[in-house]
């Protein structure tokens, strides 16, 4: 049964409804027309279902001005604009069923097929660069922006398409199908566009992105972009006045314009805007957080006050650094020291300038300089202050093919600790041969742009996504920077020896990897003393490749005359079901090249343990402190799986027959969600399913309890029907969610009784208190926002900014049970416009509360 929305909300910008016949040209890349008034069109088209919609290009009638929600009380939903005047919009049947409801229109068109292709895959001439062996082709397929991810899939597969992936953002699907089949796919009412798969990316600076996934992570539904976060950077001088940075840099000291130190902050921050007036594509060159703030400082003068001012007065959540001190034949012994301003970089990581602080610097370009006899040709040339404990060190490889580059620093330290810590595109090894980024005073470039210099700010722009995540999903309060290099080290990609080594550290940084641990996971923080022995149960699934746990600690600053420099010891150990238990890797300084072997590391303040085709079921991850002197130590434990997803939300009946039910249900969990599982029984279920088990649907879990489904996230099928029922009986249903390692959430039960027709009964549509994600999110104009109630009652939704304080109150009284729905255009409560950030939106009945983040731009 059709669900039952009601509008309490508002956008309060009119839409342009005055068209003349000098501006009410269509103008697409296929063909431009002005069209004669008429809605004829609709006579000749035949009326949608009650509840669905087709799409139209639509002209407003200039003698009428309507908003957004009075167009959509008749049956008109605006979706995308196009020149002049005209709109993509979506008619629902009301359009066709009400004389009135057609008054707001001066025209009415349909895309044709060829207005969804491009001419030359109408002409026959498809990219050779999308091209598969057995004639197949690569399409990007996307979809008007009502049309949900599921179905458009399903819409391609009725027309023999094969889905390969969903494209990042929303934007569709990428498809294998044969060219002649392409004006077919482009027919189908979901469809808004098809083309070839993109063409291999070039290098430069997007190439940096794609190798580390900042491309996704940046897109939906993660959405990060480094809002909100302040990052201070230290170089040779001050950035240049590149319209990448308008509005976003704070010079503290310094004149001269740097161009070390713009290249470098265009890689941490740039937004890419000044790309396409340089010969570049829209955002070409943009770097990994393009919403950061700068707050600058000159190297040159007091450095360590410097980073105390950057901490204590400007509130920095991250400190960049690509530099160090210089190493030449004449000082060769300093490589690798604990000395010089090591330990105070370490004392300012744990807090002593009032705030702990993640530092992010570079390995150094010291290997093929030349200057230095090194260990084996290569380990050993960390130049001060990269020896810190608690600085996140970072190598350089090539963007083009995760090769390591001649020049970047390797390890260990003096003391045998495994530095870098982890690496980060730096050169190409082929393409340009360089790193492309911001250079003064508005080009990006250029030949020489290779170095440690070039990969670090990927870290540290990486940092401040992680760190927006965080603040979004953990407000209030404050990751450890230990916490930093604890997720980027689990979640790199290994590359050189197996495990982690002194040329590579733990890998280089898979951004997408760690926003999903983040974001999926509860990161677990331990405070550790002497003796301690802290446990923590996990699942892992059946089929899982690798198992990559990860402690690590921000430990005291040593002095430099200790070797080794560590000073508060834990351990990590692993336990699997069978209890055979995995120990961290450990490397040995005396002979770099080699192998990582499983050891009691006692050197470093990061423990690595992986684990290849880990045996399926519970695990134990043990963190002892085995010598504490200066504790209790905080520790940040990553790569456990201890967080089940979110049950199921929203379950509604929607067809009763006397042997058929019909179910929908909300799949919006975008993290640490795989799927859904329905259990049925003639009887009440008692039965809940054990974690890390992979059930299979029609499977007889207990004694009349039998899966009924069971699909994972990227072949769900909703809704969902279960026939072959016994008429007049009553049926037993416990929903489950499940991720990736076979958590499963608390139940959602049901039970309905076939041939009961008031299952469907509106009041009965919402099992439970349930606010949907708004969409779209990020948003600027307006924010569609779906909620339900499971009975009549006081409901309030109010808008929260990231400080707590109402920003907004969009319902406060009683409703009906059942769906609802309102559109936010972002005003305050006094019809202000509110600025950009992140908004908590929450609704509250008597004592449930939910919760959605919304952030909005300006």
């Amino acid at each position: 049964m059709k669900a039952r929305w009601i509008v309490l909300a508002s956008l309060s910008i009119l839409i342009p409804a005055l068209v003349s016949a000098a501006d009410s040209s269509v103008r697409l890349r296929s063909r431009t027309f002005v069209p004669s008034p008429s809605v004829a069109v609709l006579e000749e088209t035949q009326a949608p279902v009650a509840d669905r919609g087709l799409h139209f290009l639509v002209q407003l009638d200039p003698a009428v001005g309507a908003d957004r929600v009075a167009l959509e009380g008749n049956g008109i939903r605006l979706l995308q604009y196009v020149p002049d005047n005209t709109w993509i919009a979506r008619l629902d049947a009301r359009v066709w069923n009400q004389t009135d409801a057609r008054s707001a229109l001066r025209w009415v068109g349909r895309l044709e097929v060829l207005d969804k292709v491009p001419s030359r895959i109408a002409e026959g001439r498809v990219g050779d660069w999308a091209f598969e062996p057995d004639g197949h082709a690569r399409f990007r397929v996307r979809p008007f922006s009502d049309v949900t991810g599921e179905a458009l899939r399903a819409a391609l597969e009725n027309v023999g398409a094969e889905p390969i992936r969903a494209l990042a953002g929303g934007a569709g699907w990428l498809v294998r199908a044969y060219p002649e089949d392409v004006l077919d796919i482009a027919a189908l009412e979901e469809v808004l566009w098809i083309s070839e798969d993109l063409p291999a990316p070039g290098p430069d600076n997007d190439g940096t992105r794609a190798r580390v996934g900042a491309d996704e992570v940046q897109s939906p539904p993660y959405n990060l972009t480094g809002f909100g976060v302040r990052v201070g950077l230290m170089d040779g001088g001050p950035l240049s006045a590149h319209p990448d940075f308008a509005g976003r840099v704070t010079t503290i000291d310094g004149t001269t314009p740097a161009s070390h130190a713009t290249h470098v902050a265009g890689t941490l921050g740039g937004t890419g805007l000044n790309s396409e007036t340089q010969g570049g594509s829209s955002l070409q060159w943009r770097g990994i957080a393009p919403d950061v703030s700068f707050i600058t400082w000159d190297y040159n003068g007091d450095v360590l006050q410097d980073y105390r001012d950057a901490i204590a007065d400007w509130d920095i959540d991250v400190h960049h650094n690509s530099w160090g001190f210089t190493v030449s034949s004449q000082n060769c012994e300093i490589y690798g020291d604990y000395d010089f301003i090591v330990p105070d970089l370490d004392s300012l990581v744990v807090g002593s300038a009032g705030r702990r602080v993640p530092i992010v610097y570079s390995a150094g370009n010291e290997r093929d300089d030349g200057d230095c006899p090194l260990v084996e040709g290569g380990y050993g040339c960390l130049n001060p202050p990269k020896a810190a404990k608690n600085l996140l060190i970072v190598g350089a490889t090539n963007s083009d093919n995760d090769t390591m580059t001649d020049f970047s620093s390797w390890g260990p330290t003096d003391d045998g600790r495994l530095k870098p810590d982890v690496v980060a595109p730096g050169c190409e090894d082929g393409g340009e041969g360089y790193i492309k980024s911001t250079l003064p005073v508005d080009v990006y470039g250029g030949t020489g742009w290779c170095g440690t210099s070039m990969a670090a700010p990927v870290v540290s722009g990486a940092i401040a996504l992680l760190a927006q995540a965080w603040d979004s999903t953990f407000v209030g309060t404050d990751p450890e920077p230990s916490f930093f290099k604890a997720i980027l080290a689990a979640t790199a990609t290994d590359l050189g020896n197996p495990g982690p080594d002194y040329a590579f550290g733990h890998g280089r940084v898979d951004l997408e990897k760690a926003a999903k641990s983040l974001l999926g996971d509860n990161p677990i923080t331990d405070v550790v003393a002497q003796d301690d022995v802290f446990e923590h149960t996990f699942w892992v699934a059946a089929g899982t490749q690798q198992l990559s746990v990860v402690l690590a600690w921000d430990d005291p600053p040593a002095v430099p005359n200790a070797d080794p420099a560590l000073i508060n010891d834990l351990d990590l150990v692993l336990i699997s079901p069978s209890m055979t238990t995995y120990d961290p890797w450990v490397l040995d300084p005396e002979f770099p090249s080699q192998d990582a072997v499983r050891g009691v590391d006692t050197v470093n303040n990061i423990e690595h343990v992986t684990v290849n085709i880990p045996q399926p079921g519970q695990w134990t991850a043990r963190v002892t402190g085995s010598n504490v002197p200066q504790g209790p130590q905080i520790a940040s434990l990553v790569g456990l799986d201890t967080a089940g997803p979110d049950a199921v939300s929203n379950v509604q009946v929607t067809q009763v027959t006397g042997n058929l039910l019909s179910f929908t249900w909300d799949e919006d969990r975008v993290f640490d969600f795989s799927g859904t599982m329905i259990l049925r029984s003639l009887n009440p279920i008692s039965f809940v399913p054990n974690n890390g088990f992979n059930y299979l649907e029609g499977q007889e879990v207990a004694a009349g309890v039998r899966v009924a489904y069971l699909r994972n996230i990227d072949h769900s099928v909703v809704p969902w029907d279960d026939g072959n029922l016994i008429p007049e009986t009553d049926y037993y249903y416990a929903f489950y969610s499940f991720d990736d390692a076979r958590i499963y959430s608390t139940v959602t039960e049901l039970m309905i009784r076939t041939g009961d027709t008031s299952a469907v009964d509106p009041h009965a549509l919402v099992a439970e208190l349930m606010l949907a994600p708004p969409t779209p999110n990020p948003a600027s104009v307006e924010s569609t926002i779906r909620f339900g109630i499971p009975r009549d009652d006081r409901v309030q939704l109010r808008v929260f900014d990231p400080a707590g304080r109402r920003v907004a109150t969009l319902v406060d009284g009683a409703l009906e049970a059942g769906n609802h729905e309102l559109r936010w255009s972002g005003r305050d409560d006094a019809g202000n416009t509110v600025g950009s950030g992140v908004y908590l939106l929450e609704l509250r009945m008597g004592d449930e509360r939910r919760s959605r983040r919304l952030t909005w731009r300006r």
